[in-house]
């Protein structure tokens, strides 16, 4: 969710990290995604606690572009339209001038083995974590 373009959430949603709740850390991807998106307190916030943010904070932190009643799905839609309807090359280059450092900094890290620690992303607390979140 933190790589669209444009985020629509309704007043039920909530916005969460919650892998250090189920004893997984973050692959390279979703680790810079989220430190380019969120600023340093809600990232520290979300990452460590794990706990998820509710709807209006989401709103008021920037995490979600926009609240919306009911469905958020025709909204969504709607933004897709119009940004669709922008000029493609243009919009891919002001898309790469906008996440090209972040995609750069997930590739280099990537080909240097970030991406698949030793053991892989679970490790002996995963599996008790897991039970105790979900239950």
């Amino acid at each position: 969710m933190l790589a669209a373009d444009f985020r629509v959430g309704n007043d039920r949603a909530q916005q969460g990290l919650a892998e250090v709740r189920v004893g997984a850390t973050f692959p390279a991807g979703p680790m810079e995604i989220a430190r380019a998106t969120l600023d340093a307190n809600l990232l520290r916030r979300m990452m460590l606690t794990g706990q998820p943010i509710d709807a209006g904070t989401a709103h008021r932190r920037g995490v979600l572009d926009e609240l919306v009643e009911g469905d958020p799905l025709p909204r969504a839609l709607e933004e897709a339209r119009a940004l669709a309807q922008l000029p493609p090359r243009t919009y891919a280059a002001v898309k790469r001038q906008i996440r090209g450092d972040t995609i750069a900094l997930i590739e280099r890290q990537m080909a240097g083995g970030a991406n698949a620690p030793e053991g892989g992303w679970f490790n002996e607390e995963t599996r008790d974590a897991m039970r105790r979140m979900i239950g």
